[in-house]
């Protein structure tokens, strides 16, 4: 098998750049076939993705964050396994996985020479998602962020709290349509919807605890509207995932999710932006072959 590590060198503040040497080392005692590709624009990490198929003998490693790991999803061929080495700031989907960040060289071995595991993934209109499927509240944020970050001067660990601010200084209530499965369309409101796979996202806020990536479901999250003061004193229970009995909060499982709101709303599919008016958005029962690191897959089996 060749190893193909498609690297996102600004990724985590290039912190997926000083991986490479790491990866050098590795095959440099462990003889074996390999290959590190950089990406160079938005979208390239899909485009190397798609050149491999399953004839090739390949396994694709995205090293970056969040955004590389969807794109790589996005463009993996069928039955083609990808593993993912974490260096963005969120991580979101990894924290799925019970392993050490902290000791890179360590958790780059245990992933190259880690077990392949079977995990559904999402899809909403026509686009893959790994993870999470998120409007309202959250995905306002998420929007404000990708929106001042590249030209404001706060610092990037203060850009969620900062626009978080901004959003919530007038709470949107979404107004939509929501079906599930064969269930009618039934008329809804509410400050957010979180269409899960996952159980975390926003840098590990915990909607769905009780999710995971092998049941054939999503897990979907909606807190209905509320004051400015009680959502403060939520939020510490929906990032904890302690939330799931709070009069507010509705919990549903489904393989198939429909929703249709009177205007486009920002939509964030595994943290990357859309305006979207019309969701529709079904599980892929173990569609994707993940390569997960030795001994730290205790929860993606669950």
């Amino acid at each position: 098998m060749k190893h193909i590590f498609i690297v996102n060198p600004t990724s985590g503040r290039e912190a997926a750049k000083r991986i490479v040497p790491m990866i050098e080392e590795y095959f440099n005692q462990n003889p074996q076939e390999y290959e590190i590709r950089m990406t160079e624009y938005p979208g390239h990490a899909k485009e190397i993705a798609q050149q491999y198929q399953k004839e090739d003998d390949v396994c694709l490693y995205a090293v970056g964050g969040d955004g590389t790991l969807w794109e790589v999803v996005n463009g993996i061929q069928p039955q083609v396994p990808m593993a993912l080495i974490p260096s963005g700031t969120g991580n979101d989907f990894f924290r799925m996985i019970d392993a050490d960040l902290l000791d890179m060289p360590k958790l780059l071995k245990d992933t190259i020479e880690g077990e392949e595991l079977s995990i559904d993934y999402g899809v909403c209109n026509g686009m893959r998602f790994i993870n999470c499927l998120c409007m309202g509240v959250d995905a306002d944020v998420n929007a404000r962020v990708c929106e001042i970050g590249k030209q404001s001067i706060v610092p990037k660990k203060m850009l969620y709290g900062v626009s978080a601010m901004h959003v919530v200084r007038k709470l949107n209530v979404l107004n939509f349509k929501f079906s599930h499965d064969s269930a009618d369309f039934v008329q809804k409101d509410g400050l957010l919807v979180a269409v899960m796979n996952g159980r975390h996202y926003g840098g590990g806020f915990t909607p769905t605890p009780f999710a995971s990536f092998k049941d054939g479901f999503f897990d979907i999250c909606l807190i209905r509207p509320v004051k400015l003061a009680r959502l403060i004193t939520l939020l510490p229970k929906y990032f904890k995932g302690t939330h799931t009995d709070i009069d507010v909060v509705e919990n549903y499982q489904a393989k198939q999710v429909k929703l249709e709101f009177e205007y486009p709303i920002n939509v964030s599919l595994d943290g990357e932006m859309f305006k979207m008016s019309e969701l529709d958005a079904y599980i892929v029962e173990n569609g994707l072959t993940l390569k997960v690191p030795r001994g730290s897959y205790h929860e993606i089996r669950k």
